[in-house]
């Protein structure tokens, strides 16, 4: 049961936004992309990847940052509603690599 719930979300990854649910209402690029990975069985390249995020208007920069230390405070991110929603539904197709 669990490894066709992955198939499922591993499949649905290439097409459709995923994450919302797995993630906290806020999160770090790199939380985001270690999911794709995780699901996808792959790295991905950090720069194609969140340049592909923003682009396509899915997550939203916030001023937000998460304190990890001295020198390492990265940005936080949500997901944009409108748009997680309407590629969610619409049949837009969205290809990660």
């Amino acid at each position: 049961m669990v490894s066709g719930a992955l198939e499922y979300l591993r499949v649905r990854c290439y097409l459709k936004p995923i994450g919302k649910g797995l993630l906290p209402e806020k999160f770090t690029l790199p939380d985001l992309k270690s999911v794709y990975e995780t699901l996808l069985r792959k790295k991905l390249d950090d720069r194609n990847f969140s340049k592909k995020m923003l682009h396509i208007g899915l997550i939203e920069k916030l001023t937000e940052r998460k304190s990890i230390g001295p020198h390492r405070s990265p940005f936080m991110y949500r997901f944009n509603e409108e748009t997680y929603e309407r590629l969610t539904k619409d049949g837009s197709i969205m290809i990660i690599s």
